[in-house]
């Protein structure tokens, strides 16, 4: 009813612009709006200019009902319920892209087909406009430079990939939709993209080898990048990628049911396409399910650098496949990247990790919930929170980290200068495990946490390199193992000010804590229960 509503009040206004445009004043708008109205057709072009006169070509008339049909189209109604404000500055031509559809009604039943020379042949400074209805992708869809490319919403304009698809099944390319060569200013927004993998022969990738694979979208090298308002459903691949990018917006994106990844941001492998400067916000990746033995990640963000990340929600990241992995799959993974801010980061019920730290420096993460991961007990692994790859100088402020096997997994000797403030570590329950902090990095700063709560120790120090890290003024408290627990390594740990009381198993075993009163040495016990320091 508001659609229809909505093209009434665009038809009436287009068409009092252009039968009484010398009434309306046409140059009163001049500087304030583009005021350039144009639709490619597949014979002819029209255009509103600014005079208010119509054109189709040398002496071409337009049809009335092709005009009709161009005035009451939901592209139309699109641009009126953005405002005006939103036309590009200048020389704007709309190209409303079932126009160009050689076949079909744009139903679910009887979808548009041979649309996609509406983008690709695209001039710059084009906008093409998706109307509400179905879309069948026939070939892969390339945005040359200069090119918007809008429909009217989310699960209103959808775009399906055509079924056994012979340009993906034999390999010969590997996205549906991509930047065509020395593209550099695009914008994409408002459509669902499915890549309809259940109807592609052999799509079932494995370690990237053998299989069928493509992304839905693939953007890289481009200066200026607008992404938003964007669902991304059923690739064989990632749901969308960017790569090689400075200044990028991507804002108010769904990734689901995709095979490798729900969104990469970046990457190092096999050549480095980093992303600079960008922001990212509003973004949701779940339910990505690998169908092969590699782990994959609802976010991969590789070589990002100055960005910020806000309001990620990753869940559901899993594989189909019972046997060893060797990699994990992780709500988020962040790789060889540094000088990022995460800010109200959310995973759970990932099957590996929460969130995945790996090669990574200086970067800041505050406000995140990292809540039970390794939902299906799949493996030994399952934390909130793993670092690894001497990943140096990150900060984590204000976390709560539940209900994982482990919350905190600082790896291996190497993940070292850490720091973590004011965060809740609790709940961690998994078998065998519910460790809330273990640590084998050294000179790791933690300072007014809560650690509480946990399935075994409060701290596990279980390599004879976790020394010299630091404790301030936390509360290690309630947990069924030892608040310290070195494992008969003697790790040196700096206790300040904490809490340490009710832990089930006593106050430490097998550590050297230097305090404000003394050094005391724990040594390593056999049998459980409290032991007197020495």
């Amino acid at each position: 009813m508001i659609a229809t509503k909505n093209r009434v009040r665009s038809l009436v206004f287009y068409a009092g612009m252009i039968f009484c445009g010398t009434l309306v004043t046409w140059g009163a708008f001049r500087g304030r709006l583009p005021l350039v109205f144009a639709t490619d057709l597949p014979s002819r072009r029209l255009r509103m200019g600014t005079s208010g006169s119509l054109a189709a070509g040398a002496g071409a008339s337009v049809p009335l009902g092709v005009l009709l049909r161009l005035l009451a189209s939901p592209s139309a109604d699109a641009l009126n319920s953005a405002g005006f404000e939103a036309f590009p500055p200048t020389n704007c031509q709309l190209r409303d892209a079932s126009l160009f559809a050689q076949r079909g009604l744009g139903t679910a039943a009887n979808p548009w087909t041979g649309w996609e020379d509406a983008v690709s042949s695209a001039p710059a400074g084009t906008w093409v406009a998706l109307p509400a209805g179905y879309y069948t992708v026939s070939k892969q869809i390339q945005i040359p430079d200069g090119v918007r490319v809008s429909g009217a919403g989310v699960g209103k304009t959808v775009l399906r990939l055509m079924a056994h698809a012979a340009w993906i099944e034999n390999g010969g390319t590997h996205s549906v939709m991509t930047n065509a060569g020395g593209a550099k200013e695009i914008t994409i927004e408002g459509f669902t993209l499915d890549g309809n993998r259940a109807n592609l022969t052999g799509a079932a990738p494995n370690n990237w080898s053998g299989a069928v694979w493509a992304r839905n979208v693939d953007l890289r090298g481009v200066s200026n990048l607008v992404v938003r308002n964007l669902e991304t459903m059923g690739a064989t691949a990632e749901g969308l990628f960017i790569g090689d990018v400075t200044s990028a917006e991507v804002y108010d994106v769904v990734a689901h049911d995709n095979a490798t990844v729900g969104m990469s941001f970046g990457a190092g492998s096999p050549q480095v396409l980093p992303v600079n400067r960008s922001v990212f916000a509003n973004l949701t990746s779940y339910d990505n399910q690998s169908l092969g033995n590699t782990g994959y990640d609802g976010f991969f963000i590789d070589h990002a650098f100055d960005c910020t990340f806000s309001d990620l929600v990753a869940y559901g990241t899993r594989t189909a496949m019972q046997g060893p992995l060797f990699e994990g799959f992780s709500g988020i993974k962040v790789v060889a990247s540094e000088r990022n801010v995460f800010t109200r980061i959310t995973a759970f019920q990932n099957q590996w990790q929460g969130l995945h730290l790996a090669a990574s420096t200086s970067n800041t993460f505050t406000d995140a919930t990292l809540r039970g991961n390794n939902f299906t007990n799949f493996s030994g692994a399952g934390n909130g929170l793993l670092i690894v790859g001497r990943s140096t100088y990150n900060r984590f402020v204000g976390m709560r980290i539940e209900e994982n096997l482990d919350g905190v997994f600082i790896f291996d000797d190497g993940n070292d200068f850490n720091s973590f403030f004011g965060n809740i570590i609790t709940g961690q329950n998994g078998r065998g495990f519910g460790r809330g902090v273990r640590l084998r990095g050294q000179h790791n700063l933690f300072v007014g946490n809560v650690i509480k709560g946990n399935g075994s120790d409060g701290v596990t120090l279980d390599v004879a390199g976790a020394g010299h890290n630091r404790f301030l003024a936390n509360q290690i408290v309630g947990n069924q193992g030892y608040a310290w627990n070195g494992g008969g390594f003697l790790p040196v740990i700096i206790s300040v000010g904490n809490d340490v009381s009710g832990n089930a198993a006593g106050t430490a075993q097998g550590v050297v804590i230097i305090s404000t009163e003394a050094v005391k040495r724990f040594p390593p016990i056999t049998a459980p229960g409290v032991v007197t320091p020495r």
